[in-house]
């Protein structure tokens, strides 16, 4: 096998929902984090390993309402 060795890790990933429910809808308000600690990683199985590690810190706010 061609395959070359990849260092293992370990990524924090963090996410909170509050739901608000109203009569008729449920409002969802949402925030995660990837990544956390900022770590620089590789996947293993990715074809561009040697060239681009995983994305950093990510952050994502998310509102959704839910009607019934």
């Amino acid at each position: 096998m061609n395959e070359t060795r990849t260092p293992g890790y370990a990524t924090l990933n963090l996410t909170s929902d509050y739901t608000l429910t109203r009569k008729r809808a449920l409002h969802i308000f949402s925030v995660s984090i990837s990544n956390a600690g900022d770590r620089i990683y590789r996947n293993h199985s990715s074809l561009i390993k040697h060239f681009a590690p995983e994305m950093g810190r990510g952050v994502r706010f998310a509102y959704t309402v839910r009607f019934f």
